[in-house]
């Protein structure tokens, strides 16, 4: 979602947004200093707006604080999906990272083996954080399922939050970007999958064909009681708490 959001934006005329899309720079650069970090933004000229898209700093419990400490008057997006999907997705993508050294593990143990992937999805642990630092105006708490069933309108509401033009049409706004949608087709192998990409692209169609076919990813969807399982055991509390007390509501 940041990624799409991040593409969507950085055409309007009235923002500017870096080059490199995740700075990390209040959690994993913060020492490297806010002068390194000024220096993402000089090309930003008379933009009226400029903005970075570090999903990292949702969840790093550090970062709230940090830039409440150098930031205190500015807004954030936070784009939510499904807490089940977004941990599947996440497990693919690393299933199908080239540094991971654990494809074989299941979901299950790969939780345990990485348990920061279930943290990453606390969303009420998280979000609460943002709302004790912060005025609750300054949050725009969205959907994930909007980019797909609404992605203009969903757009218009971002620009609206910014204080700038909602007439922003870019022509990625009904594309689906890669990295806000589970990835289980890239396969086996991530050089693989752009290999066959490239094979199709050059319009060698039975070498991509063959190449996609035998990287296919041998992982399974999880079944129906396996998702309330996962539901139940990591995000129930976290979801009704979101909703209880935060008045948020997430949506598949």
């Amino acid at each position: 979602g940041t990624t799409w959001l991040a593409q969507a934006l950085r055409s309007h005329s009235e923002v500017f947004m870096p080059r490199r899309k995740e700075l990390y720079f209040f959690d994993k650069e913060y020492e490297d200093g806010l002068e390194r970090y000024a220096s993402h933004f000089e090309g930003a000229g008379t933009a009226h707006v400029v903005g970075e898209a570090t999903s990292s700093y949702f969840y790093a419990p550090q970062a709230a604080e940090r830039i409440r400490e150098h930031l205190p008057d500015v807004k954030m997006i936070a784009i939510l999906r499904d807490p089940v999907d977004r941990l599947v997705s996440r497990y693919l993508n690393i299933q199908s990272a080239h540094y991971d050294t654990n494809r074989h593990l299941d979901l299950w143990d790969k939780i345990e083996a990485k348990p920061e992937i279930v943290f990453e999805g606390l969303y009420y642990t998280h979000l609460s954080r943002y709302f004790r630092l912060f005025d609750p105006s300054q949050l725009l708490i969205l959907m994930f399922s909007r980019i797909r069933d609404e992605p203009q309108a969903l757009l218009a509401d971002v620009c609206r939050f910014l204080g700038v033009s909602e007439d922003h049409a870019p022509s990625t706004v009904n594309s689906k970007v890669n990295s806000a949608l589970p990835k289980p087709h890239i396969g086996k192998s991530t050089l693989v999958y752009y290999l066959a990409i490239a094979a199709r692209r050059l319009k060698l169609q039975s070498w991509s064909e063959k190449m996609m076919n035998g990287n296919a990813s041998d992982v399974a969807v999880l079944s129906e009681d396996e998702r309330q399982r996962v539901y139940d055991l990591y995000f129930r509390q976290e979801i009704e708490k979101l909703h209880a007390e935060l008045g948020i509501t997430v949506s598949a």
